[in-house]
């Protein structure tokens, strides 16, 4: 099997909605820290912001009508400035 038809069957459960959808993950600094915490000698190393990228990715494959817009601070942040 290859990675793209797991990704299409991991998120067959994602649903779909009428319209446009527009998703606005946090990319703030405190969502870079580890989705278990700091933990000494079991701390991830998958951040929060990796999880809010596949939750976006997943609703936005599934509602391709839309668009994402992280945001920061309260405002929206541009593909450049993301770095």
């Amino acid at each position: 099997m290859r990675c793209k038809d797991a990704m299409e069957i991991a998120i067959a459960n994602v649903p779909g909605v009428a319209g446009k959808m527009y998703v606005c993950p946090d990319v703030s600094g405190s969502i870079r820290s580890p989705v278990t915490g700091l933990w000494r000698g079991s701390t991830s190393a998958v951040t929060c912001v990796d999880v809010a990228g596949l939750m976006a990715a997943a609703i936005l494959r599934k509602n391709p009508l839309g668009g994402d817009y992280p945001v920061r601070d309260g405002r929206r942040i541009y593909r450049d400035e993301l770095a």
